[in-house]
């Protein structure tokens, strides 16, 4: 309704005033009485600057009636308009994963997939992605850490829903789709946290080895001792003697 509204003022006004009468709105829309007038239009992604840019090619001339025609047609087969107020947070994800489709490993495309269809998109996927809050991001992480019922997830698990989320948001901040990251104002967000090895000492492997002499096991459990991943210094190495 509200480009109907819209395209019919601005015929309206070039059959009174000529093409030229609505330079100034197509150079300035902000300030023009007909653009600001129909504030819903504003929240299609896309939409104004798709008006104004056939708009300024009618004022500028040059192209055949027909070919406008046809140009219009293609580009309206292709365009995607978006209503962000009715916009999902699942329809947010398939839209971003779509768009940076090539820009990120497979296993990382098909990792954010995985979680989408059992985590993100049973608990959250039919929100609306303008509407979500870092209220419900916390307290959707805490219940994926929690279990609630179901196995519990580690926070390191959980961290990389909570990164699918942000980027995607970022990217649509990046389109001019939608204004704030909720994901970013979360407090305390789930963290990708490096996992703890434990490492013996050499006190330990000396304890181990001795232990294993006449095990098969023994040459090897010294062989790896010596020449493992850590550097020991000369004189550790004289604890297994």
């Amino acid at each position: 309704m509200c480009i109907r509204d819209r395209l019919y003022d601005i015929f309206n006004k070039m059959r009174r005033e000529g093409l030229l009468g609505i330079e100034k709105d197509i150079d300035d829309p902000a300030a023009s009485p007909i653009f600001s007038k129909h504030t819903g239009i504003a929240k299609i992604h896309g939409a104004t600057d798709f008006i104004i840019d056939y708009l300024r090619v009618m004022t500028l001339g040059g192209v055949a009636a027909h070919d406008l025609d046809a140009l219009f047609d293609a580009e309206l087969e292709t365009h995607q308009s978006i209503d962000v107020e009715r916009m999902t947070l699942a329809g947010l994800l398939d839209r971003w994963l779509e768009a940076t489709f090539g820009e990120m490993r497979v296993a990382t495309r098909n990792s954010y997939k995985s979680i989408r269809r059992l985590h993100v998109d049973p608990a959250l996927g039919g929100v609306l992605a303008a509407g979500l809050t870092r209220t419900q991001l916390s307290a959707y992480y805490s219940a994926k850490m929690r279990g609630n019922g179901k196995p519990p997830l580690a926070e390191t698990t959980v961290a990389h829903h909570h990164s699918m989320i942000k980027a995607a948001f970022n990217w649509t901040i990046d389109e001019e789709q939608l204004a704030a990251n909720p994901a970013q104002r979360v407090k305390n967000p789930p963290a990708l946290r490096p996992r703890v090895r434990p490492v013996w000492s050499m006190e330990e492997i000396a304890h181990v080895v001795v232990r294993a002499r006449g095990l098969q096991v023994h040459a090897a459990g010294v062989l790896a001792a010596l020449s493992g991943p850590r550097a020991w210094e000369d004189e550790d190495k004289t604890v297994l003697e």
